[in-house]
């Protein structure tokens, strides 16, 4: 009501031409302009969008109980994790309603660049400068401060940041900023090789495989930029973003067209739900760990002597693991298992073999849909409760699809894991999807809404029950991606109950 009185008055005053003006779009100076051009990272807030953000936000705000606080902690958490060695306390009486964090390599090594809209120039000084020169400095800039943390000579790395190139004058930056609307309140840069190399690490050698200890499956170089923006739309929140001269990255590789659409074919009732392009090998053991957490579990140390000897009056037989509900995986003479277990045995050697198959067409994939129901298995107690999962790999064709049902056959048996074959696709269902299912997931209005303005080319899309964004619960999320010449551009939404 307050924003609408605010907006007739406008006109009335004979401000209709500057309220069109700055309908869509913030008016002043922003972060962006006054931050280096080759930050590595940059992300900022814009509480003072164009006034149809504003309103949209006002609205989306009281919807969402403590989604005011929510701000306050977005400040918090970006001072805080920044390596910033100011306290949002601190800087609560002159940090305005624009700000922004940076991280930058100055002529002296690594800091952070704190920008902010002042309130109070005076207060943003007073409290730089009690810091000292080594540990902040401080530069004015019109209305705004450019504050930098370093190691040592702060005020040094601040006076050399305010001198150089904004990152708004940036032509790819500018370029990619020129495709998204103008009232974003909120903004993100990563340049993915700056930012590793500016945390000390090489760019060439870093990688998620470093992460995950999988030196089977690397991961490409640390490589392309990627800018990102939010604002209020409709029933919550839409993030659009453009990925720039990256290249063999997961999620973001070429693939199948119409990815939006098949994901719209899945199941109903999910908890999440994707389409992504292939290769999968990155994932390692992850889809084995998935469909078949009984056997991976199972079989721990029978095939490097490790496991529980069977019984054998003195003599080595070999060895088994045996789980409640699904049977036995062994070495040896599978005679020493008798009245020990009641379910299905199988020799670990040719369970392995499964495994291997699955990870190899995972791998190998042109692409993978999946879907879940209920909640994602645990590391060691998933086969006591397995969720619900559907997995569908499309392989190079029809022969490979049967050859990795045929390999899986006996395992998916022992697993409780159906396995069909559809053209080039070999789909493995647990749960409640291994029977027969009712309804499509395109029929579901919150996938409906979270998947709005989804590109009908995208290779990818993924779509998710729940969740949170800066503190603000949501009913879902929806995210596709498509190239675009050698980039890619992505689009999200928010749900926002």
């Amino acid at each position: 009501m307050v924003a609408a009185v605010v907006v007739l008055a406008a006109i009335a005053g004979g401000g209709a031409f500057a309220l069109t003006r700055n309908w869509e779009k913030p008016s002043g100076m922003l972060p962006e302009q006054v931050v280096p051009a080759d930050v590595a990272s940059f992300a900022r807030f814009d509480l003072q969008p164009g006034m149809r953000q504003r309103l949209a936000f006002d609205g989306l705000l009281g919807k969402t109980s403590g989604a005011r606080n929510s701000f306050t902690g977005v400040q918090r958490a970006l001072l805080t994790g920044s390596g910033a060695s100011i306290t949002l306390e601190e800087a609560a009486p002159w940090l305005g309603d624009r700000f922004g964090i940076a991280r930058w390599t100055s002529p002296s090594g690594p800091a952070t660049l704190l920008v902010t809209l002042l309130k109070n120039k005076d207060k943003a000084l007073a409290t730089v400068r009690a810091k000292g020169p080594d540990a902040a400095g401080i530069v004015i800039r019109a209305d705004y401060a450019l504050i930098a943390f370093a190691a040592q000579g702060s005020q040094a790395v601040a006076e050399a940041a305010a001198k150089a190139p904004s990152l708004a004058a940036d032509p790819v930056f500018a370029t990619a900023r020129a495709g998204m609307p103008a009232d974003l309140p909120v903004l993100g840069w990563f340049d993915f090789g700056r930012d590793v190399r500016s945390y000390g690490l090489d760019a060439e050698e870093f990688g998620l495989p470093q992460l995950f200890a999988d030196p089977k499956h690397p991961l490409p170089a640390a490589n392309g930029r990627l800018l990102v923006g939010a604002r209020a739309e409709g029933d919550g929140m839409e993030v659009r973003g453009r990925l720039i001269g990256a290249h063999d990255l997961p999620y973001f590789a070429a693939g199948p067209p119409a990815a939006a659409g098949r994901l719209g074919q899945l199941p109903a009732g999910v908890t999440a739900a994707g389409v992504v392009p292939g290769n999968l090998g990155y994932l390692g053991t992850n889809p084995t760990n998935i469909l078949f957490p009984a056997a991976v579990f199972s079989m721990r140390g029978l095939l490097d002597g490790t496991g529980p000897p069977l019984p054998s009056g003195g003599e080595f037989l070999g060895a088994a693991s045996i789980t409640p509900g699904y049977g036995a995986i062994y070495t040896g003479d599978p005679g020493s298992l008798t009245g020990m277990s009641d379910g299905p045995a199988i020799e670990a050697h040719d369970a392995q073999r499964s495994l291997d198959a699955v990870t190899q067409a995972a791998a190998g994939a042109k692409s993978v849909a999946y879907a879940t129901a209920g909640p994602q298995p645990s590391a060691f107690g998933a086969f006591m409760d397995p969720p619900g999962m559907l997995v569908d790999v499309e392989l190079a064709d029809a022969a490979a699809a049967a050859q990795t049902r045929s390999a899986t056959a006996r395992l998916a048996a022992w697993s409780h894991v159906t396995v069909t074959t559809r053209d080039a696709h070999v789909v493995m269902r647990t749960g409640p999807f291994a029977g027969s299912t009712t309804g499509l997931l395109a029929d579901d209005p919150l996938f409906r809404t979270a998947m709005t303005g989804a590109d009908p080319q995208a290779t990818a899309a993924l779509f998710h029950v729940g969740g949170e964004a800066f503190g603000i619960p949501l009913k879902a999320f929806g995210l596709s991606t498509t190239p675009d010449g050698p980039d890619t551009v992505m689009l999200a939404r928010l749900v926002i109950g």
